[in-house]
């Protein structure tokens, strides 16, 4: 399934959940459904590499130009045109992509779980006994196991364990081991963006997944709830008084 048709379902997905997990409201989750981000350089080589290494040439669209002249805004309004859903992206970072995209391959893990995978599965599920659907989309499903790609600048155990807590990589896990019925592992392929591109592969232990259970069940609730009545709440309407209970590193 293609990202734009994953998006059109009509699902909680992992990143709903993690916006609650950064403190954000329903009222902020229904309010980014129907207005996107527009992509940073970041994100559009992340996608970019995502498509190599899960064998999805069609999601991508090679330009010579980066857009800042006349000639190249011309190009990626043609190839928009011509792909709407695909990734424009220029030649230059297209080629560091493929690096990549090879180091990742290259990984003595790799072979093993890239031979008979699965790509881009997508798993749907109900949140609870309401009956509120919740939806995730796996780079990877390789025997028994979902995997999750992700490009950084920091793939140590360290580095890449600040970007789990900051980028609340674990609720994502939740929601994803979740949806596919609890009965697979997760893991994730963390990718260096920086030459020698050198990649580690992380897997979610026991203590770790029942621990990001529990952290995705508090932080689903809002959105299960506001799914349910109707009623997508924002920030408090009474006045928020700071003291030793909630701000006590400002004393």
């Amino acid at each position: 399934m293609k990202m734009h048709e994953y998006r059109a379902l009509k699902a909680i997905s992992s990143g709903e959940v993690r916006m609650i997990a950064e403190g954000k409201t329903p009222a902020h989750v229904l309010a980014r459904r129907t207005h996107s981000i527009e992509p940073n350089a970041a994100m559009i080589l992340g996608t970019t590499v995502h498509s190599i290494v899960l064998h999805q040439p069609d999601d991508i669209v090679v330009v010579e130009h980066d857009g800042r002249t006349k000639e190249g805004k011309a190009e990626r309004a043609r190839a928009a045109e011509e792909k709407p859903h695909a990734q424009v992206v220029n030649s230059e970072m297209y080629a560091k992509a493929m690096d990549i995209a090879e180091s990742v391959r290259a990984h003595p893990l790799m072979k093993d779980i890239l031979q008979d995978a699965e790509y881009e599965v997508v798993f749907t599920e109900k949140s609870s006994k309401n009956g509120v659907p919740i939806k995730a989309r796996a780079d990877i499903v390789s025997g028994g196991s979902l995997f999750d790609l992700k490009t950084t600048s920091d793939a140590s155990f360290n580095g890449f364990m600040r970007s789990i807590r900051y980028g609340g990589y674990h609720i994502q896990a939740a929601h994803y081991v979740k949806a596919a019925g609890e009965s697979c592992d997760f893991g994730f392929i963390a990718v260096e963006t920086e030459f020698p591109y050198m990649v580690q592969v992380f897997l979610m232990g026991p203590a770790v997944m029942r621990g990001a259970l529990m952290t995705w069940k508090g932080c689903i609730a809002p959105l299960v709830e506001a799914e349910t009545t109707g009623i997508w709440k924002g920030y408090s309407d009474e006045m928020v008084v700071l003291d030793q209970n909630n701000a006590s590193e400002l004393i």
